[in-house]
């Protein structure tokens, strides 16, 4: 099982402090996938650090920025309350994964 984190910033202008980030997950056979907040409240004003967590099956992956061979990137539509803002999204550094001649 991998572990490959995303993160985006979350620019927050929001009159009034509400929970950050509610616990969602995804779970299908293959993916688990969740928001997780570095914070639970965000203020008006303050910038906020999301990650989005997948944990996959055994032989299941994602993409980087730069999906290698073939694939595609990841990306998140942010669904925001209005006056928060999403900025671009940070990658870690990524595995690679061979797959026949090509490498992923």
């Amino acid at each position: 099982m991998r572990n490959f984190l995303i993160y985006g910033i979350l620019s927050a202008a929001l009159g009034v402090s509400e929970p950050a980030a509610a616990a969602s997950t995804v779970a299908t056979p293959q993916l688990n996938a969740r928001i997780v907040s570095e914070q639970a409240v965000v203020r008006p004003g303050e910038t906020l650090t999301l990650a989005l967590d997948q944990r996959m099956a055994a032989s299941w992956h994602t993409y980087w920025r730069n999906p290698g061979d073939s694939g595609q990137a990841p990306k998140i539509n942010w669904h925001l309350p209005e006056g928060a803002t999403a900025g671009p999204l940070q990658w870690p550094t990524p595995d690679r994964v061979p797959f026949g001649p090509l490498v992923n």
